[in-house]
């Protein structure tokens, strides 16, 4: 397949945003009373007012050829068909299958499936002993904590879940997150804590993560310092990895360890065992409706034709603004603050997946790839950076989120009332008035509603988003399943540490880094040069 912008329907769209610069949004709900009828879906619960975009029907009309063109419905059935849609790597990425009931498998997946069964049930059995008091502490006690160690996806994904769904989680549990390596940060965490009645999650994909062994060996050590050795405190420790044979080296029972996959990306995997930890707080029950919300979706961008779909439109929206509209970034404004984690989230996701250079064929890309991802929840970020949006001189598309009702049906009409306001005045904008007064208008928005803020709505938004990643990763012809570029840093930062905990320089660096590690040396004379 041909690089996307030296075909004819990428030139069209470049003559086209030309036309659509002179235009102004407000003018078009002037001239078509129906406008927001046209441009609206609904889907699994969600609905999306994406009328006031910079777009016309023939705006819609183009970009979904575009759509066409680059083979978008082949490419969704590929991903969902476990073919090697991760060429760098030559592996499927089967995050879908993760959320897919298993009698709904095809059965080229029906190994996997069944590991996947096996793996839900642990967590299901994990849960159940907390709850009933069958796993206990090392003296006896219930647990009453629970720590995630994991940092990246095996962090963000647990995270944003907890907080999301936090007023739903058991009573009698805490969860608490360690991701970073900060020692002093590790020990107020602890400070606070039971050794005797605290269960741990280690989460690593590959068990070879500096930051999660460090925390690893700083919880452990602490609980030992409690406790007679390691055998009495070993069943209160679980990991999920996909080396197996490296977390029983590190002292875990086999027992305790369960499975994450090589077909299956950290910043994909919070539909998998790496969220072991929200279910032990939350329970089975809640994390099967979330699976269930992903799954609705899944089906969603799998059947409805592209004009209708809504992953497929937002990710075109987003290749319009990026590509031919000159916009940089994309913000997120969740209304609501359970939300405030998913910003932080979605940045991971989109800028790990889509921060490529060349295509799926080695071949540099020619145009604007990855988003940069950035937000706040609402109102918090109307009292932050809403005037740069509102008189800034910045094209920043937004997506607004708001729950019609939150976990518990409640409304909040305040919220509601701020984020419909917002919408409209950066589409309107304020004329007639003085120059520092005035607001031009035309920033284009997706306002997107969930029924209810709960574990199914929240699994449908997460999908809805992931599909958006893919097919514009799938338009552009990158790889959205990779990521070599954070290699590189790792390996720096080994020769880095070595110098520093030696005091002395015998590596090669830049003069600047050079000079940094003489300045940060423990050493009052400084690393000596060798």
């Amino acid at each position: 397949m041909s690089i996307v912008s030296n075909k004819p329907i990428w030139h069209l769209l470049q003559e086209h945003s030309e036309q659509m610069q002179s235009i102004a949004m407000r003018d078009l709900f002037l001239a078509d009373s129906d406008r927001s009828k046209k441009f609206s879906l609904q889907a699994c619960g969600i609905s999306l007012d994406y009328s006031k975009n910079r777009l016309t029907l023939a705006t819609r009309d183009y970009l979904t050829q575009l759509a066409e063109l680059q083979q978008v419905p082949q490419a969704i059935e590929e991903l969902f068909s476990g073919g090697l849609v991760n060429a760098s790597e030559q592996r499927p990425a089967l995050h879908t299958l993760l959320r897919t009931p298993s009698q709904s498998v095809s059965e080229n997946l029906q190994s996997e499936s069944d590991q996947i069964s096996v793996a839900l049930e642990q967590m299901n059995a994990i849960s159940s002993a907390v709850e009933k008091g069958d796993l206990l502490g090392f003296t006896g006690k219930q647990i009453t904590d629970v720590i995630n160690i994991g940092i990246g996806g095996s962090d963000l994904g647990p995270l944003l879940l907890f907080e999301a769904l936090k007023p739903q989680m058991r009573s009698h549990l805490n969860l608490h997150f360690l991701s970073t390596c900060d020692k002093a940060f590790v020990n107020t965490v602890l400070s606070r804590l039971n050794p005797e009645t605290t269960l741990v999650v280690v989460v690593s994909k590959s068990f070879t993560t500096q930051e999660t062994l460090l925390n690893y060996a700083q919880v452990k050590s602490w609980m030992l310092q409690h406790a007679l050795d390691w055998s009495a405190i070993q069943h209160q420790w679980f990991a999920v990895t996909a080396s197996h044979d490296k977390a029983v080296d590190s002292g875990f029972n086999a027992e305790n360890i369960l499975p994450i996959w090589d077909w299956v990306g950290g910043r994909y995997s919070i539909w998998s065992s790496v969220c072991l930890s929200v279910v032990i707080v939350f329970g089975m029950e809640i994390f099967n409706q979330f699976l269930a919300g992903g799954h609705a979706m899944d089906l969603h961008v799998r059947q409805a034709p592209l004009s209708k779909n809504m992953p497929v439109i937002l990710a075109l929206l987003g290749i319009w603004y990026q590509n031919f509209l000159d916009a940089k970034t994309h913000l997120v404004v969740p209304y609501s603050c359970f939300l405030s984690g998913l910003p932080r989230y979605l940045q991971q996701l989109f800028m790990e997946s889509q921060g490529k250079r060349v295509t799926q064929h080695g071949e540099p890309v020619e145009f604007s790839t990855g988003s940069i991802i950035w937000g706040e929840c609402g109102t918090n970020s109307q009292h932050s950076f809403h005037q740069l949006l509102m008189q800034g001189t910045h094209t920043i598309p937004v997506d607004f989120i708001l729950p019609k009702q939150s976990y518990d049906g409640s409304v909040n009409p305040v919220l509601t009332a701020h984020a419909l306001a917002q919408s409209q005045v950066l589409m309107e904008g304020l004329h007639d008035v003085e120059a520092h007064q005035e607001i031009p208008g035309n920033v284009p928005s997706n306002f997107l509603m969930l029924e209810r803020l709960d574990a199914t709505h929240l699994g449908a938004l997460l999908a809805l988003y992931e599909h958006i990643v893919y097919i514009q990763s799938v338009i552009w012809g990158t790889n959205a399943f990779d990521q070599w570029g954070v290699e590189r840093g790792k390996v720096m930062a080994k020769g880095l540490l070595h110098d520093l905990e030696h005091r002395s320089v015998t590596h090669q660096y830049d003069s600047s880094t050079e000079s940094l590690l003489n300045q940060l040396s423990l050493s009052s004379n400084g690393v000596e040069s060798t």
